[in-house]
This record gives structure tokens, sequence and C-alpha cells, in this order.
């Protein structure tokens, strides 16, 4: 048994969800419930290199991540951020954006993103 379950079962979307709010907030990247191969749809590099893009392209002022919402292999964060672009058309513009990121899983580990 673990969390529950037996061994055999998937862990699912909610337990993954839960890593990826709980990863953040002790300095961790969520590298450890990735997919060797994951794919992002929305960033325009590879998964791998997204948050030092990220990190490089914008000033982060703050933010937060809410509990995930949960449906078998799928699950979805809901991020706030308060930053600054560093470039592109809004390039030194403080800005407040909410999102909902919506992930896929495969074998327990994120393959979509």
């Amino acid at each position: 048994m673990r969390n529950g379950l037996p061994t055999d079962m998937s862990i699912g979307g909610l337990e993954v969800g839960k890593k990826i709010v709980e990863l953040p907030h002790q300095d961790k990247h969520v590298e450890v419930i990735e997919a060797p191969d994951v794919v992002s749809i929305e960033a325009p590099v590879k998964w791998k290199v997204k948050p030092e893009w990220w990190v490089e392209n914008h000033d982060i002022e703050g933010g937060n991540i809410k509990s995930p919402l949960s449906h078998d292999d799928r699950f979805g964060c809901y991020f706030m951020f308060d930053m600054t672009p560093k470039t592109g058309p809004m390039s030194g513009h403080r800005m407040q954006i909410e999102e909902v990121a919506p992930y896929t899983l495969e074998n327990d580990k994120i393959a979509k993103e």
C-alpha cells in the first residue's frame, strides 16, 4: 500500500499536482516528477530549459500556486505571477498574470504541459 492505494495503481493527477504546488516552497524543481521526454505545448523552448528561459526573460516579483484540480491522468494548477517581462512588447511593464496550466501524466510522470 502507498497513500492508501495498492502499489500497482497509478497515483494520478491529484498527487502529482500537489507536488507541483509543494516543490517550489521547498526550493525544488519539478524535475523529480517529469517524464524524460516531457513536451511543453506553450513555451517556445524545450521543457528542460523552460525554467531558465522564464527567469532569463522575466523579473519575478512574486507569485503563488493554488491546489490542483484533477481528473484521471490530467490535472491543472492555478498560477499567479507578479512579474516584469525583460523582452517583447511588454518589456519593462510590471504586470500580474493568472493562468491555469494543464498537465497530462504518463506512468505517474508529467508527459505534457
